[in-house]
């Protein structure tokens, strides 16, 4: 792993909002979010979709060098 950079919770919201200004999603996967703020701001952007479209939790622990990514972060939130 060269660089970890979580982004700021108003970025994500800002992404998602413009990705999905356009197509509706059919189907959303969620990998590492960096901060617990990104994790609110996420759910809040979920509450917009029915209960039903396919929600797929992929969570980032560690990268394919072995570097432990989930304890870069969870020293830092």
């Amino acid at each position: 792993v060269g660089l970890v950079r979580p982004l700021e919770d108003e970025t994500v919201s800002a992404m998602l909002e413009r990705v999905t200004r356009d197509l509706a999603p059919r189907a959303i996967k969620v990998g590492m979010l960096g901060s617990a703020a990104v994790g609110r701001a996420l759910l809040s952007w979920l509450d917009q979709w029915p209960e039903s479209l396919p929600l797929v939790l992929d969570p980032v622990f560690s990268a394919s060098d072995g570097t432990l990514i989930h304890l870069i972060f969870s020293l830092q939130i």
